[in-house]
């Protein structure tokens, strides 16, 4: 068991159950056999649960267990360097069969997922030592030596999250992928095209579901949100930071906002990811369409009439846009 459901480029599959489904499993965890995890497994699992050790998705089984060791693949052919095992008493073990469940508790009884047994086997201490840290390091082995541990027996399946460990460190690198949301901030220059980008994804996002998505367009945010602001800079950092705002409401929710704004100043747009960042997802998306092909289409006319000295003031032509310089991702669209 431990074997990848889908490839590490795609969508992560969420282990923990729903609410509905958690309390009935909560229930049924009574009546099953459990094994109270120590400090260490605790951690293993709630990493398997948060995703962190994606592609497993529960306690490494024998044919894992000795495909890592020996070559540091899954036998799926996922590189894997560590064996992540789940280790019992032998007699525990010996109370089991391959399809039975058992609940995993914290140390205060709490039943923090459930567990198919899908393979029961021996480890070979000796060579996990060997594997992972070297023959001259068998004193790093968790425990002790091999020779101290003749009873393990390790358990492998896949596991079903019931509730999350309680921790009270670090809280915002704990969540699963169904707990953070996230921001995507379209950037660029009238005319971009950063709208249309913008509306593709929230509809992407919308079709595969399993979260809201909402827009927040610049004109958009303009007439509704911001009809009170002009066009200083002081007044678009303000604009910017309303949306900040919003966006970080939303995230923190779960949520994903998508932000297709000009949001021409550095100092800005680092206020909205460091407002962020905290609790979800940022991803910075320069639309890097050159000025001219900007121009060449100029839906509303703006360029024309900020050529002409119409309209003072217009980002790109007599006000500055200060390009992102790391961007997560930038596109380049030149028609």
């Amino acid at each position: 068991m431990g074997l990848p459901k889908v490839p590490l480029e795609d969508e992560l599959e969420n282990l923990y159950l729903s609410e509905r489904d958690a309390a009935v499993e909560k229930v049924r965890a009574c009546d099953l056999p459990s094994w109270e995890l120590t400090a260490h497994q605790l951690c293993d699992l709630e990493l398997l649960l948060n995703r962190t050790l994606s592609p497993l998705d529960g306690f490494l089984g024998l044919e894992d267990y000795t495909s890592v060791l020996s070559s540091m693949y899954l036998m799926s052919g996922d590189r894997w360097p560590v064996p992540v095992t789940l280790e019992v008493a032998g007699n525990f073990a010996q109370s089991l069969s391959q399809g039975d469940d058992i609940a995993l508790l914290d140390s205060e009884g709490v039943v923090i997922a459930t567990m198919e047994v899908s393979s029961i086997f021996k480890p070979n201490k000796s060579a996990e030592v060997d594997a992972v840290f070297g023959r001259q390091n068998e004193h790093r082995l968790a425990g002790g030596s091999p020779r101290d541990q003749v009873d393990d027996v390790c358990l492998g399946g896949r596991v079903k999250g019931v509730i999350p460990p309680t921790q009270l460190d670090r809280r915002n690198l704990r969540r699963s992928p169904m707990d953070e949301g996230f921001t995507v901030l379209f950037t660029g220059l009238s005319g971009a095209g950063k709208s249309t980008t913008a509306d593709a994804l929230a509809a992407e996002l919308r079709e595969t579901g399993g979260r809201s998505v909402t827009l927040l367009d610049g004109d958009v945010i303009r007439a509704r949100l911001s009809s009170d602001l002009g066009f200083s800079k002081e007044d678009r950092d303000q604009n910017i930071r309303r949306v900040g705002y919003v966006a970080r409401e939303i995230t923190k929710k779960g949520g994903v906002a998508i932000c297709a704004l000009i949001a021409p100043y550095f100092a800005a747009r680092r206020s909205v990811r460091e407002m962020i960042e905290p609790i979800g997802g940022f991803v910075e998306v320069h639309v890097a369409t050159p000025i001219d092909v900007c121009e060449s289409r100029d839906p509303k006319g703006l360029y024309s009439k900020a050529r002409a000295g119409v309209i003072r003031g217009f980002t790109g032509v007599d006000d500055p846009y200060e390009a992102p310089v790391n961007p997560e991702c930038e596109l380049t669209r030149r028609s």
